[in-house]
């Protein structure tokens, strides 16, 4: 098989040129190391590296969308029912995607990405603006099942389209404001008439973001009051307040800021579980944990020192991790029938919320033990079953969010911060485990080590997946001065 840069077709009838050009151009993209030292330096270097050739092979060379797998209908679960289309573009993907590819040198890229779903959402009021498109755009994304196929060591059914498609997933929102956030970061900004869409979108959240939805897992048992969802509806009014005064658009700051306490508010009333010390998936249960509350101090709702923070962190170990490192998204019943793998999606959150708060030795540690799991094509899955590592969804996903936050979560340089404010943040938790030389446990990092950290702390970086110091992570946001705690 011959990899094909766009324009090779010239060098049809010379295939010796052809596969000259064609590794001319892949090494022309790939990162380059600079001769006074790489700021991916370090024992993962040829994963960051992998991981960004993974999300460029998942893109669209014409429209510059990224599937978020090549694949359909390969399952979760052998002989199970759990197999879905995923040869689409999520927009949940973006912000994830965006911070990668920047932080990889290839900023260009992410703004073409940026534009082509701003693009996109441009065309529709922010309440009929979908989770995912087609490669093309396409809206219509009808999900039907192929009776007459068999399915991957018959694991019925195999499905083309996606009806998470025409679910209501509320942290969208959130995902294109971080999106948007990273693009200012790297002094990439937006037009007025772009502004106005942005605009649209953080006004629509002020008016739902209390409203039942299905999800970042796109549960399909009907809408609920999802903690995680509600997190991200902050998000995309803290964001927006953010970009409005600090590049001068007009909005509604005074509402926003409302809007964003009372969300605050009703997740620290609601969504907190004081008997297990830890967040939850929805409002009114009890005994559900989800992974997404490793993101909780990510994108600045808490510090990572607050100890509802650290008991999350501690609960998501005790009760979803397995082999040392494979996390589960959640312990609940999702209405479908079957089992799942890990998500390494979850394990990247994980080592970021542990080396973000000073667990240094721990989240390299467990990083280690992920890295283990890469295959002989340096290809992590988005899945993997523990405890024998079978990689039973790795087709469906060399993923882009396996390859973007695994890029993240194992290189050395976080995302800038566009402000000054959350740059002192930053580099306040970096300095804090940097200079001490022991995380919250008893082992000591070596001198070189902080010293890249401390190198770095001028930069950070939503995760989503990366997230982590030093290694590529999502934007850590300081809490608002006088916000409830």
């Amino acid at each position: 098989m011959l990899l094909r840069c766009t324009g090779a077709e010239d060098a049809d009838t010379d295939p010796a040129a052809a596969l000259s050009d064609t590794v001319e151009y892949w090494r022309d993209w790939c990162h380059d190391c600079p001769s006074e030292g790489c700021v991916f330096g370090g024992p993962w270097h040829d994963h960051v590296v992998r991981s960004g050739l993974v999300l460029k092979l998942l893109t669209h060379a014409e429209s510059g969308a990224i599937a978020a797998a090549p694949t359909t209908s390969l399952p979760e679960d052998i002989g199970g029912v759990r197999n879905w289309d995923y040869r689409y573009n999520w927009l949940r993907d973006a912000g994830f995607t965006v911070q990668a590819l920047s932080n990889l040198g290839h900023a260009d890229a992410a703004a073409d990405y940026v534009s082509w779903f701003v693009d996109l959402c441009s065309a529709s009021e922010p309440e009929s603006i979908q989770p995912l498109y087609g490669l093309h755009g396409e809206a219509e994304l009808t999900e039907r099942e192929l009776d007459h196929l068999s399915g991957y060591r018959d694991s019925r059914p195999v499905r083309v389209g996606n009806g998470a498609a025409g679910q209501r997933q509320l942290d969208i929102y959130g995902e294109l404001l971080l999106a948007v956030d990273e693009l200012y970061s790297h002094d990439r900004g937006l037009a007025d008439d772009e502004w106005a869409l942005v605009r649209g979108v953080v006004d629509y959240v002020t008016e739902v973001w209390d409203e039942p939805d299905a999800g970042i897992w796109e549960v399909r048992d009907g809408p609920k009051q999802f903690v995680y969802s509600k997190v991200l509806s902050w998000t995309a009014l803290d964001r927006g307040i953010d970009i409005a005064e600090t590049h001068g658009f007009d909005a509604p700051v005074e509402a926003w800021r409302a809007a964003r306490t009372a969300v605050r508010k009703s997740v620290l009333e609601k969504g907190y579980d004081e008997d297990i010390g830890a967040f939850v998936q929805t409002y009114g249960d009890e005994e559900t944990l989800d992974a997404t509350g490793l993101l909780i101090p990510v994108v600045g709702f808490l510090p990572f020192d607050d100890e509802r923070v650290q008991g999350t962190i501690d609960a998501v170990e005790s009760r979803l991790l397995e082999a040392e490192v494979l996390v589960r998204r959640y312990d609940g019943d999702d209405g479908l029938p079957g089992d799942e793998g890990a998500f390494v999606l979850c394990a990247c959150w994980l080592v970021d919320a542990l080396a973000m708060s000073g667990r240094v030795g721990e989240a390299a540690d467990r990083l280690a033990t992920l890295v283990e799991y890469v295959n002989s094509l340096g290809l992590l899955a988005e899945e993997l079953t523990p405890p024998t590592g079978a990689i039973w969804a790795t087709t469906r996903r060399p993923s882009a969010t396996s390859a973007s936050s695994t890029a993240r979560s194992t290189s050395a340089r976080p995302v800038a911060s566009p402000s000054p404010a959350r740059r002192r943040w930053a580099s306040a938790w970096v300095s804090r485990w940097a200079s001490t030389g022991t995380d919250r446990g008893t082992r000591r990092t070596s001198t070189a080590r902080r010293r890249r950290r401390s190198s770095s702390a001028r930069r950070y970086c939503h995760c989503g997946v990366a997230h982590m110091s030093p290694f590529i992570r999502a934007p850590i946001k300081r809490p608002s001065v006088g916000s409830p705690r």
